[in-house]
């Protein structure tokens, strides 16, 4: 069911003539991109402070982020086919 509570909600709209809504998952590559540029700004002003540990963490982070946006890019690929 996509958006109905009830199986009887969705058969009541059907003798309605109601169309039922559809739900559609959008996978978003510039918000993973932003937030990865950030953390390797914060990555590299912890290099700046010598901060060695806490540049290390920025990028694992950032490659986190990077992974969602590749995820995201294939979704998109396969939406266009």
């Amino acid at each position: 069911m996509t958006g109905y509570e009830s199986k009887k909600e969705m058969a009541q709209a059907k003798i309605n003539g109601i169309k039922p809504m559809k739900i559609e998952v959008i996978k978003d590559y510039a918000l993973p991109c932003m937030q990865a540029e950030n953390c390797l700004k914060e990555a590299h002003q912890n290099m700046l402070n010598k901060n060695y540990f806490e540049a290390i963490y920025e990028c694992t982070v950032a490659l986190t982020y990077i992974a969602g946006m590749i995820e995201a890019i294939k979704h998109m690929e396969e939406q266009d086919k």
